[in-house]
């Protein structure tokens, strides 16, 4: 009995040990992939309410490096072939052997395991709501929206083919159902890409201010992980952007390809906690809280959402709106939705009380296949509510006073600012000032290619003219 007792508590010593171990797979900033966690609504709809539209904003699945990073990768397999024969003993093979598998042409494209989170996903919405299975599928019924960016377009497709594209159509032995997916233009996508859209932004994106906090927070802390790392290999003067660098091999290697025993055993737990924290400040001050233009140019995103809603209760059609986006995208509209608001200001100097207590996790808010559900309702008396969903959680917004299923119209009231910043987006960007600025340019560029292509043809015509006449036979030579 007493040994029997003695291994009970060493079992549960054991799970809580596990439970409480930490897992660095999760803390990975806008890196990290999606978890998606079987769990109980915290509360189901009223039952006299039927869900009508479902409307998702979702962020691409795991990528390949973009092409900076791309470069800068190629970079580290540079630095580490110049060194490998100086490092310590204790530097393992595989990394003196070290060679980047990424390729530029390659760069940004959604992934094996990025199309499986997605088409996962699409599996649970379409079991989880009935409305993606009551009608039969049709582009007008169920739109998709993505960006023009590859890595969006093809997680839309994931999600669509597990939606709607096995067992409905007629196509092959799979009974495969097509699909239309739609984007707008580069620099013409106000909805999904606002952030290119705005260059106030874009400006006050890439000032001091904007980038002081990360840029101090890495002179103090990160330059110790850099120290370390730099005894680690022995010979190497290892740069605060070099440490980066290997913690973003780590997290490509993680996400990728599941591997955690190469670059991601070069750091211990605090490391991945301040790194992660480093890209929360950036974010934090580039596209939430921390500066607010980064979320009020969201506002043409809830201005679409809204309209489809009012749209639905005006005889729309449109049972499930899809779009496919970037974290770009959602963080700002989760910022605007007033979500994961810390009391206090995040700054490069909190206490790591402060730090470890925070809201603000990009880790969280934003990985790999974030999404976020608006869910429109009908019931009795011609009312309609709205729950929202963040990964999947529901989510209760400040305006909603408690209330998981929002009335329409006070969900639509805590929006009454982003609305009017919606239309006059132009303004908030600058873009007005900037209207006569590129049209004037442009219309003498084409005023000049006209006037140069009437001479030439005017040129041209004399030559002929002018060859034609002396082409003639003289009779008798």
């Amino acid at each position: 009995r007493f040994l029997l007792f003695k291994g009970l508590i060493l079992i549960i010593l054991l799970d809580f040990g596990s439970c409480n171990s930490f897992d660095f797979g999760r803390h990975l900033a806008s890196k990290t992939p999606y978890k998606y966690e079987k769990h109980s609504l915290h509360e189901v709809p009223p039952p006299s309410c039927k869900l009508v539209q479902v409307q998702l904003v979702a962020r691409h699945g795991i990528r390949n490096p973009t092409s900076g990073n791309v470069q800068k990768l190629m970079d580290l397999e540079a630095d580490v072939k110049e060194k490998s024969d100086g490092f310590n003993s204790q530097v393992p093979d595989w990394l003196k052997q070290w060679s980047s598998p990424y390729k530029q042409s390659e760069q940004g494209l959604l992934v094996l395991s990025g199309e499986k989170e997605h088409f996962d996903f699409g599996k649970r919405m379409s079991t989880r709501y009935k409305v993606f299975t009551e009608q039969k599928y049709s582009p007008y019924v169920f739109p998709i929206r993505t960006t023009y960016v590859p890595r969006a377009s093809r997680s839309g497709n994931a999600f669509a083919y597990a939606a709607f594209g096995l067992d409905t159509g007629n196509i092959g032995p799979y009974s495969y159902q097509p699909f239309y997916t739609w984007s707008a233009a580069k620099y013409q996508d106000e909805v999904l890409r606002f952030f290119e859209m705005c260059p106030n932004y874009i400006a006050k994106n890439e000032d001091e201010e904007t980038t002081s906090h990360k840029k101090l927070f890495t002179e103090k802390y990160i330059v110790k992980i850099a120290e370390k790392l730099s005894k680690y290999f022995g010979n190497w003067n290892v740069t605060t952007n070099n440490a980066l660098m290997m913690w973003q091999a780590c997290a490509y290697e993680y996400s990728i390809h599941n591997t955690t025993d190469q670059w991601c055993s070069l750091f211990d737990e605090e490391d991945f906690k301040l790194v992660e924290f480093l890209y929360d400040l950036r974010d934090y001050y580039s596209k939430g809280y921390g500066m607010e233009l980064s979320y009020k140019i969201a506002s043409p995103l809830v201005k679409s959402i809204i309209d489809e809603m009012q749209n639905f209760k005006n005889g729309s059609d449109v049972a499930a709106y899809l779009r496919f986006a970037h974290a770009e995208t959602i963080i700002p509209l989760v910022t605007l939705m007033g979500l994961y608001h810390d009391t206090e200001e995040l700054t490069y100097d909190m206490s790591v009380e402060d730090r470890e207590k925070r809201k603000w996790r990009t880790s969280e808010i934003s990985p790999y296949a974030a999404n976020v559900v608006f869910n429109l309702y009908s019931c009795e008396s011609d009312e309609y509510v709205v729950e929202v969903l963040h990964n999947e959680r529901q989510v209760i917004l400040p305006q909603c006073e408690g209330y998981i299923f929002c009335d329409f119209e006070t969900f639509q009231s805590g929006f009454k600012n982003a609305l009017l910043d919606a239309k006059q987006f132009d303004k908030l960007c600058g873009l007005e000032d900037t209207c006569i600025g590129w049209i004037l340019p442009m219309t003498i560029s084409v005023l000049i290619t006209f006037l140069v292509s009437i001479l030439f043809a005017l040129g041209f015509y004399m030559i002929k003219r002018y060859t034609s006449s002396k082409n003639y036979i003289r009779v008798g030579d």
